[in-house]
């Protein structure tokens, strides 16, 4: 099993509160040695998929998950997915899906089709980097958004899983 060095990249320059989502958009993707995902352009919603990150790998290291796979939609297009699976305490495997569901915009978040489109083999990587990097993007998007007006309360609900992912961060930065 090979590591992959995994990048997430948010355009910090160009955030814009979108009416139509009630949070802040901006170019937001993944990138890896070998692959952009869902487009480079991307116009993506960070804060909302950020938080469900810090949640749901915050969840899949907790001694008491019995889920063993975890998914995260990139939102605003619910048909681009991510799911996390630890295989073993230190290692993350990532697969990134893409689906074709017509009216996506209806689908609540943990409702998951199982037709979709993997868009590469498994991506391993240490658990460790890809949280504290979620973790680190996060807390830069607060504070650079804080003095920023919100409508949705996404800015509030990814303070509070920061809050929340303190001390699992603590743990793992201290290694």
């Amino acid at each position: 099993m090979k590591l992959t060095a995994l990048e997430f990249k948010i355009d910090q320059s160009h955030i814009f509160l979108s009416n139509e989502h009630s949070t802040f958009m901006t170019e937001f993707f993944i990138e890896t040695a070998d692959l952009t995902f869902p487009t480079r352009n991307y116009n993506g919603l960070p804060i909302t998929t950020l938080r469900f990150m810090l949640k749901e790998l915050r969840l899949l290291i907790s001694k008491s998950n019995t889920i063993s796979e975890r998914h995260v939609y990139f939102y605003p297009d619910t048909n681009n997915f991510i799911t996390f699976e630890l295989v073993d305490n230190e290692v993350l495997s990532i697969k990134l899906i893409q689906r074709n569901v017509k009216n996506h915009k209806n689908i609540i978040h943990s409702i998951f089709s199982k037709e979709g489109k993997l868009i590469s083999k498994n991506i391993y990587c240490r658990f460790n980097e890809v949280f504290t990097s979620v973790y680190k993007l996060s807390e830069t998007l607060v504070l650079d958004l804080k003095d920023r007006e919100e409508v949705g309360g996404d800015l509030f609900v990814l303070e509070e899983q920061l809050r929340l992912s303190k001390t699992l961060f603590n743990k793992l930065t201290k290694n």
